[in-house]
């Protein structure tokens, strides 16, 4: 499955729902345009931390959570 990093609109309750845990030492990436899946999450086995994310989708990213937080009143 393709995602057009020029449609993605993340929710602030989906940015919520992915930050939820024991360590929160991950990162994040895009499942689809409006939903986010956790990656490098091992905190004992950080071998098996592989995943790389393109520049553009951290870009994508980071500009749905300033709308999110924009829509959620933040200015």
């Amino acid at each position: 499955m393709s995602i057009n990093l020029a449609n993605v609109t993340i929710s602030i309750h989906e940015f919520q729902r992915i930050s939820k845990g024991e360590y929160n030492a991950d990162e994040v990436k895009l499942a689809s345009e409006t939903t986010l899946d956790k990656v490098n999450n091992h905190i004992k086995l950080r071998g098996k931390n592989k995943v790389s994310l393109s520049h553009a989708e951290v870009i994508a990213i980071k500009e749905a959570f300033v709308k999110a937080l924009e829509g959620s009143g933040v200015s």
